[in-house]
């Protein structure tokens, strides 16, 4: 299993406690994903960023609906090797 994170370098530049939003997902649970595949768009201090997949397989749980804010390291999904 992986868990999916917006990639911590786009922090740094961010103020400790900024949140960001998860302003689209791009698959469902369910849905197998690839590699570097963009499984979700965020907004991060008025700057769209992609989440994408680490490795393959399946998007077993979303765990931060569209809409919802979140802190950095939040886990925002999870994807299970098939």
């Amino acid at each position: 299993m992986t868990d999916i994170v917006l990639d911590p370098a786009l922090w740094e530049s961010v103020e400790a406690g900024a949140e960001a939003v998860v302003a689209q997902w791009l698959v469902a649970e369910g849905d197998h994903v690839h590699a570097g595949q963009t499984l979700a768009r965020a907004s991060l201090i008025h700057q769209s960023v992609d989440v994408a997949a680490v490795h393959a397989g399946l998007l077993e749980e979303i765990l931060v609906p569209a809409g919802e804010k979140f802190a950095r390291g939040t886990v925002l999904a999870r994807v299970v090797n098939v």
